[in-house]
């Protein structure tokens, strides 16, 4: 089986708060490769401190990477037309 999963971290509660998005490629039911990208949310500099408990992001990290449509563009292209 092919297929891509994505894994989304989130800056506070709101889900449309990303602060990194992960890609996991899945060929004949092997991990053929993995890539993530930092983004800064649109609640930038703010983060939940439970948020970052989870998962170690800090503003810092994402202080002077892209947004979310910049990411996009990069990100579509790999998954598009793929289960």
């Amino acid at each position: 089986m092919d297929f891509i999963t994505i894994d989304f971290e989130t800056a506070t509660s709101e889900r449309y708060s990303p602060c990194e998005i992960g890609l996991t490629f899945v060929k004949d039911n092997k991990i053929v490769d993995s890539k993530s990208w930092l983004i800064k949310p649109y609640s930038y500099p703010y983060f939940d401190p439970f948020n970052i408990m989870i998962h170690g992001i800090t503003p810092e990290d994402v202080e002077n990477e892209p947004e979310f449509p910049e990411i996009w563009n990069t990100i579509k292209p790999l998954i598009e037309n793929q289960f």
